[in-house]
């Protein structure tokens, strides 16, 4: 990059007990990062951070709807729906922790490709997310009320494709309950 050239990136933020690699992905009030999960003996296990992004972190209102996305996803338990490990607040800044998906998502291989999947292909991720889409619908909460959950964003941009036919559906941050 060129000394002159002005970087779109948003600084690293710093989340305790999470280093943080690079920006993995950027939402409407949020950024997902990579990060490290660190334990006993050295061990590191892979983690996605979605930080809330400073212009939001003093807005009471960003605050409740970013943690109540992190409830919501906390209460799905279903192997294609992202599952969140942990939340916090760091530096001033609300943050979720996720598993980390190696991948891609569904856009950016059709982006890649210019071309229509596989029909076994694509049938096959239309009933993983059916069925994570499906467990969204079912959860309820510790009092075993449900929690009618709708996704409202289902599209390639939020269904990653993982390493060994992994797929997760992501991002409820405008879900309804």
């Amino acid at each position: 990059m060129p000394s002159d050239a002005i970087s779109t990136d948003p600084p690293i933020p710093y989340v305790e007990d999470y280093p943080i690699s690079h920006r993995i992905g950027r939402g409407g009030y949020a950024s997902v990062w990579l990060g490290w999960r660190r334990g006993a003996m050295g061990f590191y296990l892979p983690v996605a951070l979605k930080v809330l992004d400073p212009e939001h972190t003093q807005s009471d209102a960003a605050c409740r709807r970013f943690f109540s996305e992190a409830r919501l996803l906390s209460a799905i338990e279903h192997p294609n729906v992202i599952s969140v490990i942990d939340t916090g607040r760091s530096n001033d800044r609300a943050y979720y922790v996720m598993e980390y998906v190696r991948g891609t998502s569904l856009a950016n291989l059709l982006e890649v490709g210019h071309r229509m999947l596989p029909l076994d292909a694509a049938l096959m991720i239309a009933i993983r997310i059916g069925s994570g889409l499906h467990a969204t619908h079912l959860a309820v909460n510790g009092d075993g009320d449900s929690l009618r959950i709708v996704h409202r964003d289902v599209n390639p941009s939020n269904i990653l494709l993982g390493q060994n036919g992994i797929i997760k559906l992501i991002d409820f941050g405008i879900a309804t309950s």
